[in-house]
């Protein structure tokens, strides 16, 4: 269907948006869970990070930290045993159905995901400044995410003592 047959209508009628009522209808679909994206996104950048610098996608950093601080009850959470459960289970499901091989007691504090070294972070720094026209609010500074990476591991180093 053209767009010029969209503006027009089902019925050709312009300025006839009930012909699409059925399309705009109400529906139902599950989100995750704050605490799962949070966990989800800390182990795509692991295994992103595994892979190579190349896989990483600094916009899971992003979500990462943006999760971790607009979400209280997720800093709560990753200071809890319900965490490891958690990051256990995303484990389990990514070995059994996309063929990952990670250990599913993997300490996600000693990820290099969250460890990076000087290069990685000039790397991925330019790489997310090249992505800003993603974000629609605009970008934190790189350094702002790399400081809330900071809490987040001190949180996670005492989850896994």
């Amino acid at each position: 269907m053209t767009a010029e047959a969209i503006l027009v209508g089902k019925t050709g009628e312009p300025n006839r948006l009930s012909d699409y009522a059925e399309d705009y209808r109400p529906f139902e679909f599950v989100v995750l869970h704050p605490s799962r994206t949070f966990v989800e996104k800390l182990l795509a950048l692991d295994a992103g990070l595994a892979k190579g610098i190349g896989y990483v996608r600094t916009r899971h950093y992003y979500d990462v930290c943006s999760v971790y601080t607009r979400f209280p009850g997720v800093q709560k959470f990753i200071r809890g045993p319900e965490f490891r459960k958690l990051a256990r289970n995303a484990i389990e499901i990514g070995n059994k159905n996309f063929g990952s091989n990670t250990d599913p007691d993997l300490n996600l504090s000693k990820s290099p995901a969250l460890n990076l070294k000087r290069e990685q972070i000039e790397l991925l720094e330019r790489q997310y400044k090249a992505e800003a026209a993603y974000y629609f609010k605009g970008q934190p500074a790189f350094g702002e995410l790399l400081h809330t990476l900071d809490s987040i591991r001190e949180d996670l180093t005492a989850t896994y003592k």
